[in-house]
Formats: C-alpha cells, structure tokens, sequence
C-alpha cells in the first residue's frame, strides 16, 4: 500500500512537470461554532439563545489546478450543518408558524458550499501572492421543529454569491515550516459575504499538513423573504499534496 501510494505521487509528479502544469489537491477537517440570528417572515430568531445550535464538524475538500498563461482554478466543498434542541423562553415566529414560550423545539441549519475560484498568482522570492475573482454557491436550509406544539417549518435557498479573491502562500526558506491564507467577500445592497481562511504548514517534498483557522460572515438583506447576519468562526486542519 504505501509503495502504491509513493509511486501514485511520484507519477502526478512527473505528469505535472511534463505538462508545465500546478496541481494541488487536499483534505480537511473543520469545525465551526455558529452565531448571529435568521429571519424568515417573522422574528430575528438567536441561533445561540433560541436555538442552541452546536458546532458544525465536517469533513472538506478541494482541488487546485495551474495552467500555462490561463488563470488557476481553484474548486472547493465545505459542507456545513449545526443542529440543537432548546425549550423557548420567548415567543418566535419563523414562515407561517408561532412557537410559543416553552416549547420544546429541534433545529436544524444546513450551508453547504460550493466555490469556484479563477485567479493569478505573482511568484516573487519567498512568497507567492495570488489574485482573482470567486463564485460561491450555497446550498441553505435551516428547519425548526416542534413536538410539543406538532409544528414544523422549514426555509430552503439556493444563492450564488460572487466574490472577490485574494492569497498569498509563503515559505520559510531552508525550513519546511509555510504559511497560507485566502480571503474572499463581497458587500452590495445590504448584503455582504466574508470567508478568510488561515494555515500553518509543514511541508516534506510535495506531501503538507496544516491547521490554522476559518471566519466566515454572511449578512443577507431580504432575500426570498430571508434575512440573517450569521458569523462562523473555528478550527481547521487540512492534508495534502502541492505539485
């Protein structure tokens, strides 16, 4: 197994210097704690206070590929699902149902992501800044249930977000120690995106393992009757290979 595994690599290797071509490919591990309120025809409900929602702790993956004089592309999968139970202190409307005061409710938030990312990098001595645009797709549910009251209601959208892009990655010369971070964001009409990503690596030959930390912020102004100022913030860890 592990000489398949070195011979795979060795073979990626070689394919990508004979196609003058950049390759990275990784896995990671993140989990993020939620915060902020959603509001759909009804109250601002406080995933924290209403809800209790949990953290989210998923698996993600990405895969980088650089082409000659054409612009990277960058496409990531971070899937993201917090879940809680709570019994109400106040009064919420979420859609077309009432939860009353101490009712028992289960909750369920979903956003998932999609993002394509088109951008150049500027190799100078030590580091390697990178610069493009992005569009995220997030897939959003979130659902509220309750047994005590036999209500439930749920809210599903589908937004593609364009975004802004930046990067840099650097090394340490003579160490195996780098660092990588990536922001992307948007802010129009009341609405606004930030996704900031931060890495610390240890890089041996073409393999890399890292753990840093991941922001996101994601404010929507009356989007099919939605609205949230939703922030998400936690610990990462990732894997993988850079050619």
């Amino acid at each position: 197994m592990k000489r398949a595994l070195l011979s795979s690599i060795a073979c990626l290797s070689l394919v990508s210097s004979a196609l003058a071509i950049d390759f990275g490919v990784g896995i990671g591990y993140t989990s993020l704690s939620p915060s902020g309120y959603v509001k759909y025809k009804g109250d601002a409900i406080d995933l924290k206070d209403d809800l209790n929602l949990g953290r989210s702790k998923k698996a993600n993956a990405y895969v980088d590929i650089g082409l000659p004089i054409l612009p990277d592309i960058k496409v990531e999968y971070l899937p993201v699902e917090y879940s809680g139970s709570n019994t109400l202190r106040r009064e919420i409307k979420f859609g077309n149902k009432t939860y009353t005061v101490n009712a028992d409710v289960s909750s369920k938030m979903k956003l998932d992501q999609l993002d394509i990312a088109s951008y150049y990098k500027f190799p100078i001595p030590f580091i390697k800044p990178r610069v493009g645009l992005a569009v995220k797709v997030v897939f959003a549910d979130v659902k509220i249930n309750s047994s005590s009251l036999n209500i439930s209601e749920s809210k599903s959208l589908t937004v593609p977000i364009p975004l802004a892009y930046a990067g840099v990655y650097a090394q340490i010369p003579n160490t195996p120690l780098a660092f990588d971070v990536e922001a992307k964001g948007i802010a129009y009409s009341g609405n606004h995106f930030i996704d900031f990503k931060g890495l610390a690596m240890l890089k041996y030959n073409v393999l890399y393992a890292g753990a840093g930390y991941r922001y996101q912020r994601l404010k929507i102004d009356n989007i099919s009757d939605t609205y949230s100022d939703l922030k998400f913030k936690g610990l990462t860890v990732e894997a993988g290979l850079k050619f």
